[in-house]
């Protein structure tokens, strides 16, 4: 505080009074500032998109009105891929004004793989398209591998074998790559044997008409 004194006169003391000086600190909203967040980001913290050392306290302004916006935190799942703009305001008292600071979102898509599926198949069928076999929505141009090598996507009983079949869709950052899986089981077909002709005499005996098949019968 100060004190301003007023001297005395005669036989008048002196008189003072105080002034208390309360010091209040600027207000700091940080600074304009943008990010990328993927879709499937369902709590992004709006402060790490400004700059600077906001302080907190303050109230977020949805300027686009998402209706995504509970407190500092953003749900991206619940807008479209887009562009979409935070204020962020310290509302200020009768010595200090007002501050603000913007962040810009961008919100990327995330990929889709679809999700996983299975499938039976006779190692005598024809080849496939695992594609089909995904569930969901999965987007094209993605990558199919088996055992972490490439695969074309074409299942033939022929030249593949039963397992994980793997489907890759790339992200664009900051979306992670989206993966979904076809696992196939290959049942051996049966084997009859080749047909054959055989002659017998009307007074022979029994004989394992198996054994005169062609091939390798089961």
């Amino acid at each position: 505080g100060f004190t301003y004194m007023v001297p005395g006169i005669g036989q008048c003391g002196d008189d003072s009074a105080k002034v208390i000086v309360n010091v209040v600190a600027l207000l700091d909203a940080g600074s304009n500032g943008n990010m990328s967040v993927c879709r499937n980001n369902a709590q992004v913290d709006l402060f790490a998109g400004l700059g600077g050392t906001p302080q907190p306290g303050g109230q977020w302004l949805d300027l686009d009105g998402t209706g995504a916006v509970t407190g500092q935190y953003f749900n991206a799942s619940m807008v479209p891929a887009g562009i979409y703009r935070f204020r962020y305001r310290l509302t200020g008292t009768v010595s200090c004004a007002s501050d603000s600071a913007m962040t810009t979102i961008t919100v990327v898509a995330e990929p889709n793989a679809g999700t996983n599926g299975n499938t039976s198949t006779c190692s005598s069928s024809p080849a496939f398209s695992l594609f089909p076999l995904l569930g969901g929505n999965p987007q094209n141009g993605g990558v199919w591998t088996f055992n972490g090598q490439p695969f074309s996507g074409v299942y033939d009983p022929v030249l593949n074998g039963s397992g994980t079949y793997v489907y890759t869709v790339g992200g664009s950052a900051p979306c992670a790559n989206a993966t979904a899986s076809v696992t196939v089981n290959e049942v051996q077909a049966p084997v009859a044997g080749g047909s054959s002709a055989t002659t017998v005499c009307s007074n022979g005996g029994p004989f394992n008409m198996t054994l005169r098949l062609s091939g390798s019968p089961q």
